[in-house]
């Protein structure tokens, strides 16, 4: 599945409308995290985040590596325990290397 950058709500805790951009291509999906966002962080709710993407999306939550960014310019990949999307890491990785090795244009 591809799905150019667009915008995405969510709900944030206590029921805030919360919104940040998605973009998929193929097994990879990107948080943006957006300056107009009044709700919850992509951060905070990336658990859910990631479970919602996938029902709405049809995606195999198996076969998903996530990313998110902060300011257009900080990427981290997300890492999850099994099963599903528990106790996430977030490894930082640079620009560069996202631009090079994950999303080619």
């Amino acid at each position: 599945m591809t799905m150019d950058r667009s915008q995405y709500n969510y709900e944030g805790f206590h029921g805030f409308e919360s919104i940040c951009d998605l973009e998929i291509r193929d097994n990879i999906v990107v948080f943006y995290e957006r300056e107009d966002n009044k709700g919850t962080s992509v951060t905070n709710r990336i658990e859910y985040l990631a479970e919602k993407v996938c029902r709405d999306f049809f995606l195999n939550p198996n076969n998903i590596t996530i990313f998110e960014c902060y300011h257009e310019k900080e990427y981290s990949h997300v890492i999850f325990q099994k099963p599903l999307f528990r106790n996430p890491t977030w490894k930082r990785i640079t620009t560069e290397d996202f631009k090079r090795n994950v999303i080619t244009e």
